[in-house]
């Protein structure tokens, strides 16, 4: 049975009867589209152009595919969980473990190319160099190679991302949802026990979402970023291994170098973890500015008491403004 707030709105639904395929004659271009010219949804990163997007119309879109509507989505992972012993992470695999695996082929592949690179251009140079006549047509052949593999590269790291952005999509609108429904939920019960027991106090629930908020947002980001940390650690470690075996560098001073990064990184991990702490106690600070301004307009109805609590909320604003000016 479909809810009030369904993806799938009449209005919408009847739109979309010109435009049954996934783009239209204004916005041709979709990636996951039949009508879209292979080579275009191959590099569509790279020539995805879609065109005066403040001009869309509601004859523009085409309809949400089933694996994103938030609340499938959200009965999805809600059964995943309950499967996994309430393990995120499980329940992550389980409900999209072919897109995360083709992902990680991906990345594998766009690793693999990146490597190949510099081997191509280090045979190139010494073919240059070292040999007296160099035929123009190995060169031009290195040449090309190399260009397909950057070309390559970054193609499989287009498709690799584009896949873990939409787990993360897809992720991110279950766990909203859930939220929500858990707020909700236990924002009824305690208005049901209030209403029996006019002593106990109210549940703030803008704020006990704003703070869900940040870790559902944080789940996301790992699952965005958790291709370029392995990968990034495989490139590293190449690199390493090349400037070790083939230029000769002392590992003592890329042990060194190593060391002083990690110290400098540390350091800066410390102080964002400080000024992101500070600046969650000032959201905190203005928001029981807010709580309490509204809660003085709602039992005292004058006017001199709402614009002092209006320069309240002004000051909390411009404080915390400022306390992030000095940040930045």
């Amino acid at each position: 049975m479909r809810g009030p707030h369904d993806e799938q709105t009449p209005l919408l639904a009847a739109c979309r009867e010109q435009a049954p395929e996934r783009g239209t004659s204004r916005f041709p271009f979709h990636p996951e589209s039949r009508s879209t010219p292979w080579w275009r949804r191959l590099c569509f990163e790279l020539f995805g152009d879609a065109g005066d997007a403040a001009a869309v119309q509601l004859s523009d879109l085409w309809e949400l595919p089933r694996d994103l509507r938030s609340s499938d989505t959200a009965d999805e992972l809600q059964r995943c969980l309950a499967a996994c012993g309430r393990r995120l992470f499980r329940a992550v695999w389980r409900m999209n473990a072919g897109r995360l695996s083709k992902s990680v082929v991906l990345a594998l592949g766009a690793m693999a190319l990146w490597v190949v690179y510099p081997v191509l251009l280090y045979r190139m140079l010494n073919l240059v160099v070292l040999e007296e006549r160099a035929e123009l047509l190995s060169i031009a052949v290195h040449a090309l190679l190399m260009f397909l593999a950057l070309t390559g590269h970054r193609v499989l790291l287009c498709h690799s991302q584009a896949q873990t952005s939409r787990v993360a999509a897809r992720v991110g609108s279950g766990l909203r949802v859930m939220m929500l429904r858990e707020i909700l939920l236990h924002g009824a019960r305690r208005s049901q026990d209030s209403s029996q027991q006019p002593s106990q106090p109210t549940q703030r629930l803008g704020e006990l979402a704003m703070l869900y908020e940040d870790d559902y947002r944080a789940v996301c980001e790992l699952i965005f970023n958790t291709n370029l940390s392995w990968t990034a650690a495989i490139g590293l470690a190449v690199d390493v291994g090349m400037i070790v075996f083939l230029v000769g560098v002392p590992w003592q001073i890329l042990f060194f170098d190593g060391v002083l990064f990690g110290a400098v990184w540390a350091a800066e991990e410390w102080g964002r973890s400080r000024a992101t702490a500070s600046w969650r106690q000032q959201v905190v600070r203005r928001l029981n500015v807010t709580h309490e301004c509204f809660r003085g307009i709602q039992n005292v109805k004058l006017n001199a008491w709402e614009d002092k609590m209006q320069q309240k909320i002004e000051h909390a604003r411009h404080e915390e403004m400022r306390f992030f000016r000095r940040l930045l």
